[in-house]
């Protein structure tokens, strides 16, 4: 059963499901089709673990990021490194481990970091180097949100993250973890935040305006 949405990039859909795997599908229905009603294997598949079925991948510059089982996954777009067997099934190139209660959220990729949320959002190396060692990624800031289940995707925008939590705040944390972060491992308090009603919706962000929508039947904008 598939609940989330597909992402085509370079010829090739990639789509969680909730059996727990990740699968890439040749998008012309050529390669790995066939049949009448025509039919189409995977051109690879990969593990990725519980909840995974409702977050949708990111995929950029070649890697496919998707949140699952409390991690962050990162795959070779193309199905050839950590890649093997017949059918084809992927290992994860690195393992980002955010927080244990990251939920049904996708990741956001945005000027080499990929961001994931849970009970906080957090920022990782898109590359999978800095803050990772034999495969193993820690995140490189963190910052706390409310509710115990936040559902809603990160958006990213001119340097700032914008995330929606269960509880019905918007907040708004420094994208590069520096404004409002200290400590170690860094530690992010929001630049500003605003309360509005819960729900489930992933803000969008265009022409310094934030769009946000809600449990209580409404559609939210925010001036930035």
């Amino acid at each position: 059963m598939v609940h989330s949405s597909p992402v085509v990039v370079g010829g090739v859909v990639y789509v969680t499901s909730t059996d727990d795997n990740l699968y890439a599908f040749d998008a012309a229905g050529a390669t790995g089709c066939g049949g009448t009603p025509k039919t189409c294997q995977p051109l690879w598949t990969a593990y990725v673990g519980p909840i995974s079925g409702y977050s949708s991948a990111a995929v950029v510059n070649g890697i496919v990021y998707v949140a699952g089982a409390g991690k962050l996954l990162a795959f070779d777009a193309l199905g050839t490194t950590g890649c093997s067997g017949t059918p084809k099934t992927c290992q994860p190139m690195w393992v980002g481990s955010p927080d244990p209660a990251s939920g049904s959220s996708s990741p956001a990729v945005a000027n080499g970091l990929v961001y994931v949320t849970g009970k906080r959002v957090q920022a990782f190396d898109a590359a999978g180097a800095t803050g990772c060692a034999a495969g193993i990624c820690q995140p490189l800031w963190s910052g706390d949100l409310v509710g115990t289940e936040n559902r809603s995707s990160p958006a990213v925008a001119n340097g700032v993250v914008y995330q929606a939590d269960g509880d019905g705040n918007l907040r708004a944390f420094d994208a590069a973890g520096t404004t409002g972060c200290s400590g170690t491992p860094t530690w992010c308090t929001p630049l500003w935040s605003v309360s509005m009603g819960a729900g489930y919706s992933s803000p969008a962000v265009v022409d310094g305006i934030v769009y946000v929508g809600s449990l209580d039947h409404r559609l939210h904008a925010f001036g930035l």
